[in-house]
């Protein structure tokens, strides 16, 4: 359904559809607790191949506030192994916010050490062979947070 509204929020074909699915959108952004969007957003993020999806997902995750630590670790899980996937992650810029996304868990939990592996599991073999690019993209994002 989420992925129906993102959908019909980027259509600008139909003026009236764009501006409801997207009214929509952002009320059950704001009026879901984090922890709940976190969870409600890991299987979109699963199961689409949409492009404008895939961003909508991850930029929402990247604004959520109130996580867990589960949490993230599971939508880092799920990042890693998509990037494994070269088709899902095509486009640059999804790339490029795969690595944001990435800088922000390292900002947040390599500093208070519940992921002190961040650097290791950027640079396991699988990650370097299929999508160098996402540690390169990472390490960008961190330095221009510095």
């Amino acid at each position: 359904e989420v992925e129906q509204y993102v959908l019909l929020a980027s259509d600008a074909s139909n003026l009236q559809n764009q501006q409801q699915a997207n009214a929509l959108l952002n009320q059950w952004i704001s009026a879901t607790d984090d922890r709940v969007l976190a969870e409600a957003l890991v299987p979109i993020l699963r199961k689409s191949d949409k492009e404008v999806v895939l961003f909508f997902v991850l930029t929402a995750f990247q604004n959520l506030r109130d996580t867990t630590i589960e949490q993230r670790a599971h939508m880092r899980q799920e990042l890693l192994i998509l990037s494994l996937n070269q088709g899902c992650w095509s486009p640059t810029y999804l790339r490029t916010k795969v690595g944001v996304l990435l800088a922000s868990f390292i900002q947040t939990d390599f500093v208070t050490g519940t992921w002190q592996s961040a650097f290791e599991d950027l640079q396991s073999p699988q990650i370097l062979q299929h999508a160098p690019d996402i540690l390169l993209r990472t390490l960008v994002a961190l330095m221009d947070d510095f």
